[in-house]
């Protein structure tokens, strides 16, 4: 009776500290990636809302487990000029052989051990970014709140990072080299919802 009880107890407990399933709602098209090219001669600014992905969150023990995958269409990206638009994806993304960008989350810092509800964090994560082939460590700056609408548990996050071009191969032709700086600055903002039933993305393995 008593090893019947403590083993009730150890499934309990370790239920408790599983990790949620949280999905981004790509139909919707809320979720937005914006990046700017700050160069000499021209300031570019674009964006595309062609974002889909998930990630593992335990908020009762946050420390625990913590993953996510985002996958985002690079051939959707659109800066208000569809000219620019066509050498962007053709000329420097080449999208026809690398149409989507990836970031996975493989841990995060300055979390702390209680996520209150409605509460604002800054935290750091740690991961990877894949694009144009090429896959580096990334630690960008996060911002994160979690919420519970109706029942249904939200997290809406921010991420800020920049990149180098040559970072991941990619050239500037020699003609525009003054309009499209060498720096890239990333920020994404989506809303990610607890699910039982998720899809999960997977990175190609291009870059493994």
């Amino acid at each position: 009776m008593i090893k019947s009880v403590l083993f009730l107890l150890l499934v309990l407990s370790v239920s408790q500290v599983q990790s949620a399933e949280f999905q981004l709602k790509p139909s919707e098209k809320k979720d937005t990636v914006f990046f700017e090219s700050d160069a000499k001669l021209e300031f570019i600014a674009g964006k595309t809302t062609d974002i889909e992905g998930n990630f593992s969150f335990n908020i009762e023990s946050p420390h625990d487990s913590l993953y996510g995958i985002l996958k985002v269409d690079l051939r959707t990206l659109k800066t208000q000029i569809a000219t620019r638009d066509k050498h962007m994806r053709e000329d420097y993304l080449e999208t026809d052989k690398y149409p989507f960008a990836y970031f996975e989350l493989l841990s995060v810092e300055n979390l702390p051990k209680i996520i209150h509800p409605d509460s604002t964090y800054s935290v750091v994560g740690n991961g990877y970014f894949f694009m144009h082939g090429v896959k580096n460590k990334l630690k960008p700056e996060i911002s994160m709140r979690v919420l519970s609408k109706d029942g249904i548990r939200q997290v809406d996050i921010t991420v800020q990072f920049h990149l180098l071009l040559e970072d991941y191969d990619i050239e500037r032709p020699q003609l525009v080299l003054l309009k499209v700086a060498k720096q890239i600055n990333i920020s994404l903002k989506f809303s990610a919802f607890q699910t039982e039933t998720f899809q999960r993305v997977i990175i190609p393995q291009i870059y493994k």
